[in-house]
């Protein structure tokens, strides 16, 4: 959901900086083409305040843009929901290949987790409004299908001591746990992960 959340983040600091950014163009505009067009005649009191009053808000909200920085907002969100978008498919790719051949898990869960924890220390607050947004969708209305990413969190919160779910990871041999009377499998142990 981090992935989601960021790319509408900059979606929504994107369209704030057009929505500043659009009208200091177009009242700059008019600003410059009043001020050029008055140098060869005398004009109104009144258009004279109007341009006067045009001109100072465009300066504003120049400033507002300025000081807000919304398009720099919107790259940093971007820049971070791109790199969980790459650590989501390094993760997808990892799950899809058999378990004998994705080396130390542990070291494997640790990287992953330095990475995830890396980025929530770099990434900047989602907005209120986004969040709330997002809060009310679900992941596969997004990416299409449930990410495996949210699979992962399952089985590698199970790693302990060399076992995930009940398997031992340098041979996949079943641990000795209890099995169930139905299906001869742990009761405890989920169902192996298949993509």
């Amino acid at each position: 959901m981090n992935e989601f959340q960021h790319y509408e983040s900059a979606k929504y600091y994107a369209r704030a900086h057009n929505l500043l950014g659009i009208p200091v163009v177009v009242f700059s505009s008019i600003v410059g083409t009043t001020v050029f067009a008055t140098l060869q005649k005398q004009v109104a009191l009144r258009s004279q305040i109007i341009v006067g009053a045009v001109s100072v808000l465009a300066a504003v909200l120049a400033a507002l843009q300025t000081f807000l920085r919304f398009s720099e907002r919107a790259e940093k969100h971007r820049s971070i929901a791109a790199s969980y978008s790459a650590l989501r498919r390094q993760l997808e790719l990892v799950l899809n290949e058999p378990i004998e051949i994705r080396g130390n898990t542990k070291e494997l869960v640790d990287s992953i987790k330095t990475r995830f924890d890396s980025l929530a220390d770099a990434a900047p607050n989602v907005p209120n409004r986004v969040w709330k947004q997002v809060q009310g969708l679900k992941t596969k209305e997004y990416f299409g299908s449930p990410s495996q990413v949210e699979k992962i969190g399952r089985y590698a919160s199970l790693y302990v001591g060399g076992n995930i779910a009940g398997r031992d990871i340098a041979t996949a041999a079943p641990s000795a746990a209890k099995p169930s009377a139905s299906t001869g499998a742990s009761a405890d142990t989920p169902e192996p992960y298949r993509p």
